[in-house]
């Protein structure tokens, strides 16, 4: 199941994210410590972590985030979004009906039309992540590449 996760999930969510490193030539591991909370206020002014869930074993399985911050956009104070720390654990990969469901949930978190847009960073090298991403594959949406930094 997919919801929105709760501060007391924050102990889990740092171990997470900490235990599964983005790949690539260099692996790099994200860690906010000493609260994944506490730190998320640097992706945005409104941030949601959407936790998938086992329910037969009782666990996190997977995570991410949607954060909202104003920017301006042609002059004008507009919201846009950043979705990140997209996380699974490497036992449940594979299976594209969680990664669509999940998709599927922060469709519905838009509904609030917080933000216009959202934006992804995916490590240049990390193969694996771009190929799931910009298949359109599991009702994904369209990610278009906008350029390297």
């Amino acid at each position: 199941e997919f919801n929105l996760a709760t501060q007391e999930d924050d102990h889990t969510l740092r171990e997470l994210l900490a235990s599964i490193p983005m790949q690539g030539n260099i692996e790099l591991a994200f860690a906010r410590e000493p609260s994944y909370f506490g730190a998320s206020g640097v992706d945005g002014e409104f941030v949601q972590v959407v936790a998938a869930r086992d329910k037969n074993a009782q666990k996190i399985i997977g995570m991410g985030s949607r954060a909202i911050r104003n920017c301006y956009i042609d002059g004008h104070v507009t919201g846009t979004g950043y979705l990140s720390a997209l996380r699974l654990l490497p036992e449940y990969r594979g299976k594209a009906a969680i990664l669509a469901r999940g998709y599927r949930f922060f469709r519905e978190l838009h509904e609030d039309r917080r933000a216009r847009f959202y934006l992804t960073t995916i490590a240049a090298d990390n193969e694996r992540a771009i190929e799931v991403l910009v298949s359109q594959r599991a009702g994904i949406r369209v990610y278009f590449y906008m350029g390297r930094y």
